[in-house]
């Protein structure tokens, strides 16, 4: 397998999370848009934060935290993402699943749903194999504006000595929650327009399509956002699934592209149609 090479923005990404870790900030965060590679900025960082944890004394660079590596996740299709990019970036790696009955807590990197390891079973097999497999040094949060949820509160609090890393699109909850008492500092961030400008995302132009039939009256609100669930479902009585293809035969044509939906049954309708 060809080795990936990280674009310029992604090694000064990297570079400005170490930085912060050496500068005694222990929860950095980065925020890079969807497309920027997200995945592969923290699949290289977790190698580099492995090289630099050579248990000899006389280096210097090394964090002494300990050199296991966890991955949260929030959905479970994430999992399996994080864990190929991984594998791809650092194959003499073992990479585990944490998430429902698999309990893969013996690997040097452990993809995790926080969901399971909040319920504390997992957890404490995570932290009782500590002797035999080596401590928890660092920990990765992905979509990480879910941070303040108690959740991740458990996660954190069980490795207290654990660097840590936060990585999302979008440093901001839907419900309005604060960040602040998370992530102390963003040391690394890249906006849409700027990838655009460097042409490492494509430029888009916005077109509005009226769906006529969506009735919004029922789709109940949770904090500043619409609940996906009555959302998803108001758009499919609407028939949206089929008037996305349509919209994007007309405008897009044949070029290729990425629809967001609000939930996994609208996403495979529209995908069917």
């Amino acid at each position: 397998m060809s080795e990936i090479k990280l674009r310029d923005y992604q090694e000064d990404a990297i570079g400005a999370v170490f930085q912060a870790w050496y500068d005694d900030m222990r929860r950095p965060a980065i925020v890079l848009p969807t497309g920027a590679g997200k995945t592969v900025v923290f699949s290289a960082l977790i190698k580099r934060f492995r090289e630099v944890q050579d248990p000899n004394p006389e280096n210097e660079d090394a964090f002494r935290t300990g050199n296991r590596v966890i991955v949260l996740v929030h959905r479970d299709e994430l999992a399996d993402q994080a864990m190929a990019k991984i594998h791809a970036v650092a194959p003499h790696l073992t990479v585990g699943k944490v998430k429902a009955e698999t309990r893969q807590t013996n690997a040097d990197v452990m993809v995790c749903s926080v969901q399971t390891l909040a319920r504390g079973t997992a957890l404490r097999q995570i932290t009782s194999m500590e002797q035999q497999c080596g401590a928890v040094g660092l920990i990765i949060t992905d979509e990480c504006h879910h941070a303040s949820a108690p959740s991740y509160g458990k996660v954190y609090d069980a490795f207290p000595d654990a660097l840590q890393l936060g990585v999302t699109a979008t440093m901001a909850r839907g419900d309005g929650g604060g960040l602040g008492d998370v992530w102390e500092e963003v040391v690394y961030s890249r906006s849409i327009l700027w990838m655009m400008s460097k042409g490492y995302l494509a430029p888009v132009k916005a077109k509005a399509i009226d769906l006529q039939a969506l009735d919004m009256a029922g789709v109940k609100t949770s904090g500043r956002d619409y609940a996906a669930g009555d959302l998803g479902r108001a758009m499919l009585e609407a028939e949206a699934d089929k008037a996305i293809p349509r919209a994007y035969r007309e405008h897009a044509g044949s070029r290729p592209g990425i629809v967001f939906t609000p939930t996994v049954a609208t996403a495979q309708a529209t995908a069917d149609a």
